[in-house]
């Protein structure tokens, strides 16, 4: 099969699934259509060389797709998630015709996700991008719950306004070249303004802190695989826009510097949100916003010096692979946990284990690279003095809340049992290995030093995990409470001093007021403003 053939393939088996999910005759095997759409991007990604390119040649458009070295391991991230969390989907959505819409919302957004992944001009990203956010939608409000239907129009207002930065700055970008039209916004009649667009609309997709109130509350009220390939695929279209449009000429240091600092300010304000919960997507929907607060850090470290940039895609293509498998695998094993006795139940409990402490980083799995990727990055910025010590802060922050996590999971496992939980069984255990083996696997797409299996590197990897361990260890002897993790919550926050006390009703205040849709018009008006002022000759 030719690369050409190979490309076209992949980007068009979920809409060929989505005309069989329409059809009476091949509705019933919906839920083996999800997994096998995606099982040819993994072949895509797997098999197909760099370089390959396929050309529609659409007037006025482009139409251009190819294989990357960044773009492929997005790919096999996205390609993983989706099949494995399709086969959770299979064994877990009931009823005919609510598996017909959900597979159709699914079918929707996993094409849009390949499309934005492969698309190589602006006009087929953003066309991608769309039909992901309107997907997204309906698997977000799939229940029609009351709080799902609140989720989901908080989502949306904050969507639009993205999708409106966005389509600022794609014609900004378009009207300054001939079709097929570049991720160049250097070219652009405005630059910096063309570029502000893109990060603002991407960084709302991301939920970085600031645009990051749709996400602790779209995700926990989804389906568990939705909420898993929602955190563990979608909000990345962000990270790989943003990188696709990363340029040091476009902007000042200074602009780079306060990136980076909305990065670290996500990081630590997303664990200390998700400490303060006990329901267990929630918990993950906040590390969610903390761990795309370090894409975001990684996105400012490109935007601080044009030398970075090569090592700020190699990590951030590998940070892609290790969050989206590790977070998939959480949210899936958190549906497996809420199994009564037996083997399932009390295997995901356990292998739980592995994927939080791959999210922060633990040695011998994907964390690891993704930590050094991190450090790598962070050492060829002006900040690197600084820098390396706050992401190691982080991984200790992470290390927290994923003990936490695991502390809820293990004795309040979410509701409701999986009615066929093999096929369940088989996608959560399934990445959970890959987390394990694909450090050892040579994946070819991307040069970076990786560090060797030897003391000093085991042990730089594990104390972070070591000191998240005695934190919260420390901080359960002092914050104690009768039934642990999941007893009812008593006024401890009386005990605080006065100043810290003001500072947390502050902070809750703050994050009631960005969820109210007074702020989103105003937000939404002043994104339409920037777009005038752009485009004003």
């Amino acid at each position: 099969m030719t690369p050409q053939a190979a490309l076209s393939l992949a980007l068009a088996a979920p809409w060929v699934c989505l005309v069989l999910v329409a059809l009476p005759a091949t509705r019933r095997a919906s839920g083996w259509m999800a997994p096998a759409a995606a099982g040819f991007a993994f072949a895509v990604a797997v098999g197909l060389p760099s370089g390959a390119e396929l050309a529609l040649g659409i007037p006025l458009w482009g139409g251009t797709f190819a294989v990357d070295a960044v773009g492929r391991l997005f790919l096999f991230a996205a390609a993983a998630v989706w099949g494995f969390c399709g086969l959770f989907a299979g064994g877990s959505i009931t009823g005919q015709r609510e598996r017909t819409r959900f597979f159709t919302f699914w079918l929707v957004a996993l094409g849009g996700t390949l499309v934005l992944i492969l698309a190589r001009d602006v006009l087929s990203f953003y066309a991608g991008y769309a039909a992901l956010t309107v997907a997204a939608y309906g698997l977000i409000i799939h229940d029609r719950a009351p709080r799902s239907l609140r989720a989901g129009r908080l989502y949306f207002a904050f969507m639009m306004m993205g999708e409106v930065a966005l389509l600022g700055a794609v014609a900004l970008t378009a009207a300054a070249s001939e079709a097929p039209a570049a991720f160049d916004p250097a070219a652009a009649a405005h630059p910096g303004a063309a570029t502000t667009l893109f990060l603002a609309g991407f960084a709302i997709k991301l939920g970085v802190f600031g645009a990051h109130s749709w996400l602790p509350r779209a995700h926990p009220v989804a389906p568990i695989p939705a909420s898993a390939v929602l955190s563990g695929a979608v909000v990345k279209a962000g990270a790989l826009g943003a990188w696709r449009v990363l340029d040091a000429s476009v902007w000042a240091n200074a602009a780079a510097l306060g990136v980076v600092a909305v990065g670290l300010v996500s990081a630590a304000y997303g664990v200390f949100m998700g400490l303060r919960s006990r329901e267990l997507k929630v918990v993950l929907a906040w590390s969610t916003v903390s761990q795309m607060g370090l894409i975001a850090v990684l996105v400012g470290a490109g935007l601080s010096k044009s030398g970075a940039v090569p090592v700020v895609g190699a990590a951030l293509s590998l940070f892609a692979v290790h969050h989206g498998l590790a977070k998939a695998s959480l949210f899936l094993g958190a549906g497996l946990a809420s199994q009564p006795a037996g083997l399932a139940g009390s295997a995901a409990r356990y292998a739980l284990i592995v994927p939080a402490a791959a999210l922060a980083g633990a040695p011998l799995t994907t964390g690891w690279l993704a930590k050094s990727a991190l450090d790598a990055a962070a050492a060829k910025t002006p900040y690197a003095a600084w820098l390396v010590p706050a992401l190691n802060a982080a991984s200790v922050l992470t290390a927290v809340l994923m003990i936490w996590f695991v502390a809820l999971a293990w004795r309040a496992p979410l509701p409701g049992a999986l009615r066929h939980a093999r096929r369940g069984q088989v996608g959560f255990f399934a990445l959970v290995i890959s987390l394990v083996i694909l450090p050892a696997v040579d994946v070819g797409a991307v040069s970076l030093d990786v560090p060797g299996v030897g003391l000093k590197p085991l042990a730089y990897a594990l104390w972070p995990l070591a000191a998240g361990g005695a934190l919260f260890a420390v901080g359960g002897a002092v914050w104690r409470r009768p039934g642990g993790p999941c007893a009812e919550r008593e006024p401890a926050s009386a005990r605080l001093p006065r100043c810290v006390r003001k500072l947390r009703v502050s902070v809750l205040r703050g994050e009631r007021w960005l969820s109210r849709w007074t702020v989103v018009g105003y937000v939404l008006v002043g994104a339409l403003l920037a777009i005038a002022w752009a485009a004003w000759p």
